[in-house]
């Protein structure tokens, strides 16, 4: 979907109520959406953050991530570290 600023977000989240609140805050000020990512908080895990990162960061139509997660913790520090690495 893209926005009247022509540019597109990927949205990656931890909470589904968080992840409706952002797309709908991006739609309202014209930003438009790639994709959609929620990855949960269970203790059953599928695809994380650096997973989410890697994908976005490989496609040409997203402009920029958006994320949404948790304060602190090892998952924090490593998706700081991936991103450092492929800037």
């Amino acid at each position: 979907m893209r926005g009247k600023s022509g540019k597109k977000v990927g949205i990656i989240s931890r909470s589904g109520t968080l992840t409706y609140e952002a797309v709908w805050q991006c739609t309202t000020r014209g930003i438009g959406q790639t994709t959609c990512v929620g990855i949960g908080g269970d203790p059953i895990r599928g695809i994380n953050f650096i997973d989410a990162l890697d994908l976005f960061n490989r496609d040409g139509e997203t402009d920029a991530i958006i994320m949404i997660g948790e304060i602190g913790g090892s998952g924090r520090r490593g998706r700081g570290r991936f991103y450092q690495a492929v800037r």
